[in-house]
């Protein structure tokens, strides 16, 4: 019996109560024609029973409308391909979620789930500030009484996907992974971009274990998504899980690896690629001639370095300075002058990351 999130749940309940009130219906004379007990009805309509697809169902059946509530259930809130996934969500003892591409959606803040709902250009305001607020009331889970075991494995790129127009959202949200995280049943590890090819790349899914051990698949794709409880089905998300989870880092790492990636984000932040060519080759210049004047004196440009304590001064004798306007290449990103110099503390430095 999938749960209506909520607020949607509240409006669909008044509305319920509305009709049954029009009607002349007692909660004793609704719930034998939907199929619940009045204390039943009763809670329901007060709050301390959740509004379940079932009983909607029975509300539609009590009222004879054709399936009216089902219909806006549908329309305003969850689609009715999640929702049997919402059940599976909400009763777990233990989630297993994977992503390749965003982040899942359990684990999102509502400015990057808001951002993610807008790239549909069919859905309205309306229908974005709803699924968002949907998705947001499924965050209940984590800080409940009981919570699940949520063990999310990410890939590195899911972190890195924002442009400069949502840096700062993205920074939100790896901050917002970094907190929860915390959480003693919370584990969110870290595919590296190291890693390269793996089976996950296929697709994102999700696995859920109940209270009595039967675990249930969900699989997303362009139209919808899809339910799996059947056995070959279930083995092969197993399988799948167990081969992500082994291509991810330890917890600490992939921790260590959200604040390194947390760091590049913000809203003064951009890209490397977005900085302007020259702008990064005088950068590199800059530090290349910084760390070979700490650690070496030129007696010219060609000849040999040694160590010299004259250099703490900071004195770039013998290191060749290039013009500062050059054509950056396609291929290397300098300038052929710029390379040479480069070159030039390369050779005395024995390699680029010792200088």
């Amino acid at each position: 019996m999938a749960d209506v999130p909520s607020p949607l749940a509240d409006f669909i309940v008044s509305e319920i109560r509305r009709a049954r009130g029009a009607s002349g219906m007692t909660q004793e004379s609704f719930g034998r024609a939907a199929g619940f007990s009045a204390s039943h009805v009763s809670a329901v309509e007060s709050g301390t029973r959740a509004l379940t697809m079932d009983f909607i169902r029975g509300a539609d059946r009590a009222f004879n409308n054709d399936g009216l509530f089902g219909r806006l259930v549908v329309k305003l809130g969850a689609p009715s391909w999640f929702l049997p996934w919402l059940d599976a969500e909400r009763g777990a003892r233990q989630l297993r979620l994977f992503e390749p591409l965003l982040i899942p959606g359990l684990l999102q803040t509502e400015n990057y789930a808001r951002v993610v709902m807008r790239l549909n250009d069919l859905m309205s305001a309306t229908e974005v500030d709803q699924q968002v607020s949907a998705r947001m009331s499924r965050h209940k889970i984590l800080t409940g009484d009981a919570p699940p075991q949520v063990v999310a494995v990410l890939d590195e790129s899911t972190l890195r996907r924002a442009g400069d127009e949502h840096s700062g959202i993205m920074a939100e949200q790896i901050a917002h992974l970094i907190t929860v995280a915390e959480l003693p049943h919370v584990h969110i590890h870290v595919i590296p971009a190291g890693a390269g090819l793996h089976i996950g790349l296929s697709g994102p899914f999700a696995l859920a274990r109940a209270g009595d051990g039967a675990w249930v698949g969900h699989l997303e794709n362009q139209l919808g998504g899809i339910v799996v409880d059947n056995e070959d089905g279930l083995h092969t998300l197993q399988t799948r899980w167990e081969n992500v989870r082994n291509e991810a880092l330890p917890r600490r790492q992939s921790n260590e690896l959200m604040k390194e990636v947390h760091s590049h984000h913000g809203p003064h932040q951009r890209h490397l690629a977005q900085v302007p060519a020259q702008r990064i080759v005088r950068g590199q210049l800059r530090r290349g001639r910084r760390q070979f004047a700490r650690r070496h004196r030129c007696t010219g440009q060609q000849g040999p370095c040694r160590p010299g304590p004259d250099l703490r001064s900071g004195g770039l004798a013998g290191v060749h300075r290039p013009a500062r306007r050059a054509t950056v290449t396609a291929a290397t990103g300098f300038a052929p002058n710029q390379g040479a110099a480069i070159g030039n503390v390369t050779d005395h430095c024995g390699s680029p990351s010792t200088c």
